[in-house]
C-alpha cells in the first residue's frame, strides 16, 4: 500500500457517480471502468493478489465528458461492459470472463444510435440482465431544448442479445430524470429512485424531488413523488439500497440556492445531506440529516451507502478549501450523536464508490485542466477506519 492507506490504482481516470458498477470483482481480480480527461474510455485490471494493475483502453468517445465512464457487470462467466459518453450512442463489449481478465477485449457493439448517458446494469436472481439508461431529445430550437428519457433493455444470454428499449421514465419539456442504479428486494420487485431535474427558460434548475418507480414481475407502477423540494433548491438523490423487511434506504444532498449554468459547485451554496429510509409503498418512515461537522461543511462530491454496512455513510466534507473522504455512523439511536470517522487516506478524496466485494475506492487530487473539466487519480481506500469524534446528527 502507498502511504496514508490509499493505493493509486488509475492516474487520469474519472467515474460518476450515476454510471454503476463500476467496479466487479471476479476471484482475486477487479475491473475499474473509468474514462480520462481526455475522453478516452478505460478499464483497469487490478490482480490484487499479485498486486499487478494492467490498463485496457476501450475506446475514445465521441465526446469528451466525465460522464462518459464504462459500467462492468460479471454475469454466467461473461464480462459485459456498457460504454455512453454525455448524449452520445451506446457500445456493449462482451467477453469470457478468462479473456476479460487477461485485457483481451472483444470489438464493441453499438446498441443504440442515440444520444445515451448513465447507463447502470442490474441482474435478477435468474442472471438475467438488465441495461438502464438515459435517452436526450434535443431540440437546439426550443426555449427548453433538452429533456431525458429512462430507458430499460433486457438480456437472457449474458448480453449477448438485447431487447427493444422500454421506456421507464417518459421525457418532458424541460426536464430529465437522475435515477441511481435501481435494485431488487427479496420478492423480485424492482425499484428506481430518482431526482428530477427541472430546467427553467431563464437559464437555472432546480426542484430536484424524490421519486420511486417500482416495477412488480409484471408493469411498472405509477411514479410516486416520496418528498417535494421547495422552488429554488437543488435536491439529489445520489444512492439507494434495499435494507429488507420493504423498507428503502435514500443519500440525498440538498442545497439552498439552484444550479446555474456558470459553475456547478459555486452555485450549490450551503449544502446539507441525509438518509431518508422509505416503505414500499412511498411513505417515509425515518430521516436523518447530518450538517458537517465542527467548521467543515458537507460538499457535493457525491455520497454512497456502504455496501459493507448499511448504517454508514461516506461522503466528502470540505474545510478550507481541504477536501476529506468522511464515514457517518447512523447506527446512533434517534435523536442522539451520530459519530464521523475520516477515513485513512481520504484528505483531498471525493467521489467515493465500492466495488462489487465492498471494497471502497475514491478519487483524489481532482484538478482542471486545458482540454476538460476534470483530471483526477483513482485509489483504493483502506477501508479499516475507527471513530474520531461524535457530532451531532439532526432527525426529523
Amino acid at each position: 500500500m502507498e502511504s496514508h492507506n490509499a493505493k493509486k490504482l488509475i492516474s487520469d481516470g474519472f467515474s460518476i457517480w450515476y454510471n454503476r458498477p463500476a467496479a466487479v470483482c471476479i476471484e482475486d481480480v477487479v475491473l475499474i471502468g473509468s474514462v480520462s480527461s481526455e475522453g478516452k474510455a478505460q478499464v483497469a485490471i487490478w490482480d490484487k493478489k499479485a498486486d499487478r494493475i494492467k490498463s485496457c483502453g476501450l475506446i475514445q468517445n465521441d465526446r469528451v465528458s466525465d460522464h462518459g465512464s464504462p459500467v462492468i457487470c460479471e454475469v454466467r462467466k461473461r464480462v459485459v461492459i456498457a460504454v455512453a459518453a454525455h448524449s452520445s450512442r451506446l457500445l456493449i463489449f462482451n467477453q469470457e470472463n478468462k479473456d476479460a481478465l487477461t485485457g483481451s477485449l472483444s470489438s464493441p457493439i453499438v446498441l443504440d444510435e442515440a444520444r445515451c448517458c448513465y447507463p447502470s446494469f442490474v441482474k435478477d436472481n435468474d442472471e438475467n440482465l438488465m441495461l438502464f439508461y438515459t435517452v436526450e431529445d434535443y431540440d437546439p430550437c426550443a426555449i427548453l431544448e433538452t429533456c431525458r428519457s429512462y430507458v430499460m433493455r433486457r438480456s437472457s444470454d449474458a448480453g449477448v442479445t438485447w431487447s427493444a428499449p422500454e421506456t421507464v421514465l417518459p421525457c418532458h419539456p424541460g426536464e430529465s430524470p437522475y435515477p441511481v442504479p435501481p435494485f431488487f428486494d427479496e420478492h423480485g420487485q424492482l425499484y428506481i429512485y430518482y431526482s428530477k431535474l427541472i430546467r427553467h427558460s431563464s437559464g437555472y434548475y432546480d426542484n430536484r424531488n424524490l421519486h420511486m418507480k417500482v416495477h412488480n414481475g409484471h408493469e411498472w407502477a405509477e411514479d410516486i413523488c416520496v418528498s417535494e423540494t421547495s422552488p429554488g433548491r437543488m435536491f439529489q438523490v445520489f444512492d439507494a439500497v434495499y435494507l429488507g423487511d420493504g423498507i428503502i434506504r435514500c443519500v440525498w444532498l440538498e442545497a439552498d440556492q439552484p444550479w446555474g449554468k456558470s459553475s456547478y459547485t459555486e452555485n450549490w451554496g450551503k449544502v446539507g445531506a441525509g438518509v431518508t429510509d422509505i416503505s414500499r409503498d412511498g411513505h417515509i418512515v425515518n430521516h436523518l440529516t447530518f450538517p458537517g461537522a465542527c467548521g467543515w461543511m458537507i460538499y457535493p462530491y457525491a455520497a454512497i451507502i456502504d455496501r459493507t454496512n448499511v448504517n454508514r455513510v461516506i461522503l466528502t466534507q470540505r474545510k478550507e478549501s481541504t477536501d476529506q473522504l468522511v464515514a457517518w455512523d447512523l447506527s446512533a439511536p434517534r435523536g442522539q450523536d451520530a459519530s464521523v470517522a475520516s477515513i485513512p487516506g481520504g484528505a483531498g478524496a471525493c467521489y467515493p464508490f465500492q466495488d462489487t466485494a465492498g471494497g471502497l475506492y475514491a478519487h483524489l487530487n481532482y484538478r482542471a485542466t486545458c482540454s476538460a473539466d476534470y483530471q483526477t487519480d483513482i485509489c483504493f481506500m483502506n477501508s479499516h477506519y475507527h471513530t474520531q469524534n461524535a457530532h451531532h446528527a439532526h432527525t426529523e
